[in-house]
């Protein structure tokens, strides 16, 4: 009956602690701090100066490009000889400062965010 009593007492006790644990608030919160600029980032990024700019060529969170085009002359106009990744960790830097960082609030191809 003793170790019955003992190992209910444990049992209690291993749950108390472990709920205390899983209920304490983080130590601190993350801030949102808006959305991504991504055009500026590719203006920034790629070829400072041609007009680079970000375009969704595939249809989900991850399929942002930036496209590095120059001026090819008439008649040819603006001439895509370029397509690269993006950095989104780095574009958050860029646009908000250190430490920031890039946040997939909606599994969508506009559904990202900036956070420090």
């Amino acid at each position: 009956m003793r170790v019955r009593n003992w190992l209910s007492a444990a049992a209690v006790t291993a749950i108390a602690t472990t709920g205390l644990a899983v209920m304490a608030p983080p130590a601190s919160a993350a801030t949102r701090l808006g959305g991504i600029n991504l055009s500026a980032y590719c203006q920034k990024t790629v070829n400072p100066g041609d007009a680079s700019i970000a375009r969704l060529v595939e249809n989900h969170a991850r399929g942002w490009r930036c496209i590095d085009s120059m001026w090819m002359g008439a008649p040819f106009g603006w001439a895509t000889y370029n397509v690269r990744g993006m950095d989104l960790d780095h574009a958050c830097r860029l646009q908000y400062g250190g430490g920031a960082y890039k946040v997939l609030e909606q599994n969508h191809a506009y559904g990202w965010a900036c956070y420090r």
